[in-house]
């Protein structure tokens, strides 16, 4: 992590300790442990189990948030699923929870500032993007300042995005009738014979079909689409996230599908930025450790009572773009 480069001043600027340059603007107290992101979309701000697993981690300096806010708002774009997506799931109203919903309510109340959820699908409260591919394609566009989005979609982005450590994963497995003779993902073979049902522009799509090359591939526009195509016998599994394909089950097709109880990949899900601010993305590394270690992230999980979801895994540092040019202090 590179906690010494962006927010050293907390250790490096003690008045009495350390010699500092400007003193006046040095912070100390690491922010307010329980701010609030002023965002009504964000209830983990009240959830009682917060104060518990707040991250320690202190604000960053000003170059730093000048490009996590340039606006003096951070304006977060995500993506709005069906019940049990990884992203952010939806209500009738339009108005984003989930992960990504919490992860950026705890981050903007640790830079002070109000936050913003900016898309193409307006909800009442905050809007969201309809699918991976137009926020992708917003990435550059200057609309929103960080993205919380699947690696590998955001990994398609020219000029290349920044993507900062994942924060959560979900278990890609098959659906399958209740009847299936599939017992284990490992079972379905890889010919002609079978059909498998993906939804059209997702990392599934594109990671199905890196791993399955003589099956039938079939699309559905969305997930509840992909799903039903199992349903009514169109084809023979569909792949999909467990905690999406459980709830389809629950909600749809009760007593007659399954989930693999094993898994085909992990799909990950990580928050980055324009190829314009590496120290945004600096600091986002830094704040999903902490996140991680204090049990924010687990909480966020715990929160969506999504199953089959998990901690992301530790990216290593990619490397020295938060080393130059950096304030010590303000």
């Amino acid at each position: 992590m590179r906690t010494s480069i962006l927010y050293a001043v907390v250790i490096a600027c003690v008045p009495g300790l350390f010699a500092c340059s400007n003193q006046p603007s040095c912070s100390t107290d690491g922010g307010s442990a329980l701010a609030s992101s002023k965002n009504p979309l964000c209830t983990i701000d009240s959830d009682p189990a917060l104060p518990g697993v707040e991250p320690p981690i202190p604000p960053p300096n000003a170059t730093a948030l000048a490009q996590l806010a340039p606006t003096g708002r951070l304006r977060v774009g995500t993506v709005g699923q069906v019940p049990g997506g990884l992203l952010s799931t939806l209500d009738a109203n339009g108005n984003p929870s989930g992960t990504s919903v919490d992860f950026a309510c705890r981050l903007a109340a640790k830079l002070g500032v109000s936050l913003d959820f900016v898309g193409t699908h307006a909800g009442t409260l905050g809007s969201t993007y309809d699918g991976q591919p137009p926020m992708v394609a917003a990435t550059n566009s200057g609309v929103f300042d960080v993205g919380i989005g699947i690696e590998s979609i955001i990994n398609t982005v020219s000029p290349p995005a920044l993507i900062a450590n994942d924060t959560v994963g979900t278990e890609i497995t098959f659906l399958v009738p209740i009847a299936s003779p599939y017992a284990s993902v490992k079972d379905v073979p890889d010919d002609h014979s079978i059909s498998i049902g993906v939804t059209a522009g997702t990392a599934i799509e594109a990671q199905m079909h890196q791993r399955y090359h003589n099956v039938v591939f079939v699309t559905g526009a969305t997930g509840n689409a992909t799903n039903n195509l199992v349903k009514a016998g169109t084809v023979t599994v569909v792949a999909n996230g467990r905690a999406g394909a459980l709830n389809f089950i629950t909600q749809s097709w009760p007593g007659q599908g399954k989930v693999l109880p094993d898994t085909i990949f992990v799909e990950s899900l990580a928050p980055f930025t324009s190829s314009t601010q590496p120290l945004a993305r600096c600091y986002l590394d830094d704040f999903v450790e902490s996140a991680r270690s204090s049990g924010l992230l687990q909480l966020a999980i715990d929160r969506t009572g999504a199953p089959a979801t998990r901690i992301g895994r530790v990216v290593p540092d990619a490397g020295p773009l938060c080393a130059t040019a950096v304030e010590q202090c303000q």
